[in-house]
């Protein structure tokens, strides 16, 4: 069933309480489960969630955004991703919380983020620095990237793209069939790119960073969705776009998995992508 417009009188209020009342718990398994201790933090005047493996020192830093659209979700409840990042690697995460749409539509998640990127970058190694981001996250973490590299600044030495949603224009939902994928519909698509983007022109590609140029010292980046991702296509181009501009890409296809599945503690599929993408993300090259 499609979803209704953001017009609806609280729907915004209702899908963030849903969807926090869905990922929290399961944040706080991760938390458990892994030994992780977090608190909340203030980078370039950002709010961000901090967290890292209890009683030891980090020299690793991951830098980490959540998904939800540009419209819900939180940096705490995709703890039920980045803690698992955490135990594994061994990093340092700082994961900012970045303002919502429609409230406040782009630039505003974008400049936040920058001004976290920047300080981060300038305090810690770009060897033991890396980012990952989650659906919108993953879009962010790409804009960023992107930024970072017109800017000339450093950019991270390795990503992690969890179902990126990359093309906010959605032309390839008139073009092919969508996978069935039980947690988002195309609809929810829309509206949330309605939302963030407003009437601003799509293509940029700071809005939809498969427009991208991905050439001149791209990080490695490993690519992860599933048969029934609603985004499969789009990850499948943006890998496509990515090896053609010489990006060492290692893309990951889970069959019969959906958008994000590693959200789904459930899941022992789960548990094997994070620790994969752990892998990937401070591997010696």
């Amino acid at each position: 069933m499609a979803a209704p417009s953001f017009t609806s009188p609280g729907l915004i209020e209702k899908i963030r309480q849903q969807g926090h009342e869905e990922f929290a718990p399961r944040a706080r398994r991760a938390l458990e489960n892994h030994k992780i201790e977090w608190r909340r933090t203030t980078v370039a005047g950002v709010s961000c969630v901090e967290a890292k493996p209890r009683g030891r020192d980090c020299s690793r830093t991951l830098l980490f955004y959540f998904g939800g659209g540009y419209v819900y979700g939180s940096a705490y409840d995709d703890l039920c991703l980045s803690a698992v990042l955490s135990y594994h690697t061994g990093a340092r995460i700082i994961a900012p919380e970045y303002p919502l749409a429609p409230e406040h539509p782009y630039p505003a998640a974008i400049d936040q983020g920058f001004a976290v990127y920047q300080q981060l970058v300038n305090n810690v190694a770009i060897d033991s620095f890396a980012i990952a981001g989650e659906s919108a996250g993953a879009n962010l973490a790409m804009a960023l990237m992107l930024r970072a590299r017109d800017a000339g600044i450093a950019l991270p030495n390795a990503a992690a793209l969890l179902s990126p949603w990359c093309d906010l224009t959605l032309v390839e939902s008139q073009q092919m069939k969508t996978p069935d994928d039980p947690t988002l519909h195309p609809e929810d698509l829309n509206n949330f790119a309605h939302a963030y983007a407003g009437n601003r022109d799509r293509h940029d590609p700071y809005i939809s960073p498969l427009f991208g140029s991905f050439q001149n010292g791209f990080p490695r980046t490993m690519i992860t969705t599933g048969t029934r991702d609603v985004l499969f296509y789009q990850c499948l181009r943006l890998g496509r776009s990515m090896i053609a501009a010489g990006v060492q890409v290692d893309l990951r296809v889970w069959e019969g998995l959906w958008h994000v599945f590693e959200c789904y503690d459930e899941l022992p599929e789960a548990a094997e992508s994070l620790a994969e993408i752990s892998d990937f993300l401070f591997r010696t090259q």
